[in-house]
């Protein structure tokens, strides 16, 4: 079997993996330099011969990040000692650049424009002056439906010097077109941004911007100018405009935001108008044609921030203690410094033709598990041809072919200890499936948990080992907020009295109403996001323990847990709703309820892409960090040799063993099929339906088998239907399989948090540094307020942070890339008011000026791939 792996052509062979993060990156612009002001319109007609040469005008660049206030001093953790040669001048570790800025909710509502400030800085702009058009294929990594994916797409740029009221400027013009989106942007620089040693910038430099995404640039537009005031203050003016098409996840309505910013390093103040989604998505929102828009305005000192959005009071921020948190880390060569993508590669752009338009996908992998996917996120199909976009311009293309998607995949385990401080006081996902029984011993007044349960009894009994369930499992755990929709539990009694089947929840008590805690009557209504919901009957019912003292309870899908520390134990969170938007789940405020974590049971949590495997017995807690291996076409037969049988180690006697299929030929290729029928898998007629000798498996995690004299686990995931966890797809080319490189596991490391705690880390690293601890989640869950508790609990690595690659030992070094600052509440300063503020006129900001761009120029040669040149004559 042919398998070819990847082998990079760029100049720094950077695999399209870098991208752009649109929810993390704040909006408004913060500056310009004191020079005389202009208006925001298009050199349409004006005089645009060359200037005063690309040699100067090269420094012209954009800002690839805007913030409205300030970042001021550096707020950078410590340094470690780094190897002299990666820490020379020149390398690719010294060269690269921490960007900088604070992060403030309610200013933080420019995301197209920031997105296309972030992609047009890997099209290399001042380095193509006076050189025509060029095509480059920029990338944004984007969150879908909890999948972190790379979207490419191709824009054809131009880079002018030209001559405007007398002055030297750079003009940058922008054109893609593709089957969803459409854009044609004008940039033009007259005067550079300054930039402070630790990456943020003092100002924005002296620019104008109009850009549309539509035929006309009437619907869809994004205008901005930054000027200077009568008074010499620096004045940034922004509108973004789009009837919603490109909205928030709100296709058909219209959106606006309006600015204007009066600003200089230690003094300024502003204006925004926002599109208010939280107004429109909570849970209890109605909804309805349009989305409401907020009004936010600001001031601030060289001490003092102050922000009050519209309806609410004026809060006040600590401009002299901002809180870093780091949003992306680089990984280099411990050595050289050599930034990692360029020798390895975790995947790359593809163009394909699809109803006779040319669209873009990516062939990339997560923890592994190869995909194919387009830019809407889509898989693509089997068969369909696709040519590789990072091939040199003196180098024919290669193309591929999407082979089968297989669904289904063995991952092999590999285990190194860990401890509960690994996870310590992070909101953590897992996925559970539970099935217990109750009894009630009316003696004791008590709830029992029963292992065996004799059902020849009238009621039921418990045959041995029964615990109270609340020292088991907990009542508090049965709780599902009413809009949760990522945990189901259902418990069911027989009523003996009316000889019926009912269903209960379980409510804690209230004293407002009375209440006790217990279980009450339930029925199916519809809630309010259209979705069958369980509710409580009204007046409420509560349980008639003479009539029940049996009840089935089953728990699943996913909860969020937290270990808070010896002495606190494990939380549940309670989850309010679940945000489609973002992904994420909004808890309840303070409505986190005791968690008893079952024994002997494995929890498997995945926290960021590492894994962890937590299991309790007694007051004991045995933690491993999980290393997984996908086994692929070009390892499983090194993985699995031929005649590996895998079994169940719970009960290896009596159920049902599996082998692995690693011939190519096969029609059930890398896949896991039932080698013998065991008793798990009969019923009472000896057989179960989809079971049977030589068929493909359902899903089973830890599997275990005897690879040379070792015991050695595993996981088989397959997806109840099509794509999903457990799919994956591999390009082909001549009957071979391509592969791309498998991330790089790090040995874990301790770093210090704020509160001087240390934390060990388990690191992973696939052009994302998987395993940091984020703090978007509690930032979130506080309405975007840094808190004394969110601020111990930040993870930020510190540059030059040395890491050892898991089995080989190589080193590499870290570095944060891009750091998020927030600003801690205060109280009020007394001497700084937002009058000013509340007097800006947001009728005064521009709107779009047309810049007479034509059709796209049809000759294009491509020259770069996400900032990285094609390296040409390989």
């Amino acid at each position: 079997m042919m398998v070819i792996t990847e082998n990079m052509k760029l100049s720094g062979g950077k695999a399209a993996v870098i991208g752009i993060i649109i929810w993390c990156v704040v909006g408004l612009l913060t500056g310009c330099n004191s020079t005389p002001s202009f208006n925001a319109q298009s050199n349409s007609g004006q005089d645009t011969q060359g200037g005063g040469g690309s040699i100067t005008l090269s420094r012209f660049t954009l800002p690839n990040e805007i913030s409205a206030i300030p970042a001021g001093a550096d707020a950078a953790a410590g340094n470690n000692v780094i190897a002299r040669a990666a820490a020379d001048p020149g390398t690719d570790y010294s060269s690269a650049v921490t960007q900088k800025y604070i992060q403030e909710k309610s200013l933080h509502h420019y995301e197209h424009l920031d997105s296309i400030l972030d992609l047009l800085a890997q099209t290399n702009y001042t380095q193509e002056i006076d050189q025509g058009p060029y095509r480059a294929i920029v990338s944004s990594r984007e969150t879908v439906n909890g999948y972190t994916q790379v979207i490419p797409h191709e824009w054809v740029v131009q880079s002018d010097s030209i001559r405007e009221d007398g002055r030297d400027a750079l003009r940058i013009q922008v054109w893609m077109d593709e089957e969803d989106f459409h854009l044609k942007a004008e940039f033009k620089v007259f005067s550079p941004p300054t930039r402070n040693d630790d990456g943020s910038y003092e100002n924005y430099g002296e620019w104008i911007m109009n850009l549309k995404f539509d035929d006309t640039g009437e619907e869809d537009y994004v205008a901005a100018s930054c000027t200077t005031s009568e008074e010499g203050l620096s004045l940034i003016r922004l509108y973004e405009k789009f009837s919603g098409d490109l909205s928030e996840g709100v296709e058909g309505l219209p959106t606006k935001v309006k600015a204007i910013m009066y600003r200089s390093a230690s003094t300024g103040y502003g204006k925004v108008s926002y599109p208010d989604y939280d107004a429109y998505f909570c849970p209890d929102c109605e909804g309805g044609s349009e989305i409401p828009h907020a009004l936010s305005v600001y001031a601030y000192d060289r001490n003092t921030l102050a922000v009050q959005t519209e309806g609410g009071s004026i809060t006040y921020k600590d401009r002299n203690d901002m809180v870093p948190v780091c949003l992306f880390y680089g990984v280099f060569d411990g050595e050289t410094g050599e930034d990692v993508l360029k020798t390895k590669s975790f995947g790359f752009p593809v163009r394909y033709t699809a109803g006779n338009m040319i669209r873009y996908a990516y062939y990339g992998s997560y923890e592994g598990r190869h995909e194919l996917r387009d830019q809407d996120g889509t898989p693509l199909n089997e068969g369909t041809v696709v040519t590789r976009e990072d091939t040199p311009p003196d180098q024919e293309p290669e193309t591929y072919t999407v082979g089968k998607t297989f669904s289904g995949v063995l991952v092999k385990r590999t285990y190194q200890q860990a401890h509960l401080d690994d996870i310590q006081k992070i909101p953590l996902e897992c996925w559970v499936e539970q099935e217990c029984n109750l009894n009630y011993d009316p003696e004791r007044g008590q709830w029992f948990y029963c292992p065996q349960t004799d059902w020849s009894t009238d009621p039921p009994t418990c045959v041995t080992g029964a615990k109270p369930f609340d020292e088991i499992v907990g009542f508090e755990t049965l709780i599902v907020g009413e809009n949760n929709t990522r945990k189901m539990v259902e418990i069911f009694g027989w009523d003996e009295t009316t000889e019926r089947d009912v269903q209960f929840i379980y409510e804690n008590a209230n004293a407002a109403n009375g209440m006790t805690a217990g279980f009450y009557e339930a029925e199916i209504v519809t809630g309010d996001n259209g979705e069958p919901v369980k509710r409580p009957v009204i007046p409420r019912v509560p349980l008639d323990t003479e009539s029940i003292r049996h009840l089935f309870v089953y728990i699943g899908g996913s909860i969020y847990i937290e270990y808070r520390g010896a002495d606190t134990g494990w939380v549940e969170k309670q989850v309010d709703y679940f945000d489609d938007r973002t992904w994420r789940p909004v808890f309840v405020k303070d409505g986190d309820q005791p968690f008893v974590m079952p024994e002997d049971r494995e929890f498997y949590i995945n926290f960021q892409g590492v894994n962890y495997i937590v299991q309790r017995t007694g007051d004991e807690y045995n933690v491993h960090m999980e290393l997984q291996t996908v086994c692929n076409p070009g390892n499983a037969q090194d993985i699995v040799p031929d005649g590996t049988v895998f079994y169940d180690p719970w009960n290896p006697e009596y159920n049902s063993t599996y082998e692995f299929i690693t011939d190519p030929s096969s029609e059930y290729y890398l896949m896991l099929v039932y080698k013998t029928i065991g008793d798990n898998d009969r019923d009472m007629a000896g057989t179960r339906e989809g079971v049977e000798v030589g068929k493909p498996a359902g899903s089973f995690w830890g599997l275990e088998a005897v690879i040379n004299r070792e015991t050695v686990s595993f996981n088989w995931e397959r997806p109840e239907g099509e794509g999903g966890w457990g799919s994956v797809t591999y390009l082909m080319k001549d009957g071979a399989y391509k592969l791309i490189d498998d991330p790089i596991m790090f040995n874990p490391i301790s770093v210090n948090r704020p509160d001087g705690a240390s934390r060990r880390l388990a690191l992973s690293y696939d052009g994302w540094l998987n395993g940091v601890p984020y703090a978007e989640d509690m930032l979130m869950a506080s309405d975007w307020v840094m808190t004394d508790d969110i601020k111990e609990k930040i993870i930020n690595i510190p540059p030059g942070t040395t890491v050892q690659e898991t089995g080989t030992g190589k080193s590499y070094l870290i570095k944060p890339l891009e750091v998020s600052l927030y600003l801690t509440e205060t109280t009020d300063p007394g001497n700084l008011n937002i009058v000013a503020a509340q007097a800006l006129d947001l009728a005064e900001v521009p709107i779009y000026a047309e810049h007479g761009m034509g059709e796209v120029p049809a000759s294009a040669e491509l020259k770069y791939i996400d900032g990285y040149p094609l390296e040409e004559g390989e």
